[in-house]
């Protein structure tokens, strides 16, 4: 299975820039401009269980490395959206439970270098929409 994802719709980011009068600094973001927001990592985290519902069939209920692999482009607030979408999608069960006070586990995001990225953007995009459109109106 391959999903990619990077459509602006599919996280919420604080602004990525502000005009010079602007008496608003970019200190009201906490993680400055550009960056995933709460509301975004809700967003995601939401997004990746029910990609896990909807292919319950085809993934494992638990984490392998084997079955899935994951690439964000070089951006904070795209790997963390990849780290989020992942905690919804694979909570730590059983043996991969490893602290009781985290309920999480840590799953690999490689990264494209961003002189890399922009050549497989169009394709990516035009991928994740049809991937996108088919989860909403059709039952694959």
């Amino acid at each position: 299975m391959r999903l990619d994802e990077d459509p602006p719709w599919s996280r919420n980011r604080s602004p990525v820039s502000s005009f010079p009068t602007n008496p608003v600094s970019e200190d009201v973001w906490p993680q400055g401009y550009g960056q995933l927001t709460k509301i975004g990592m809700q967003q995601q985290f939401r997004l990746g269980q029910s990609i896990k519902l909807r292919y319950s069939n085809f993934l494992s209920s638990e984490y392998k490395r084997k079955e899935i692999y994951v690439r964000s482009t070089d951006y904070d607030r795209t790997i963390m959206s990849a780290q989020v979408n992942l905690a919804g999608m694979y909570p730590p069960t059983g043996s991969q439970s490893w602290n009781s006070a985290i309920y999480w586990q840590p799953i690999p995001v490689h990264t494209v270098p961003r002189s890399q990225e922009k050549a497989r953007k169009t394709i990516s995009f035009l991928f994740f929409s049809f991937l996108f459109f088919s989860f909403l109106f059709l039952d694959i």
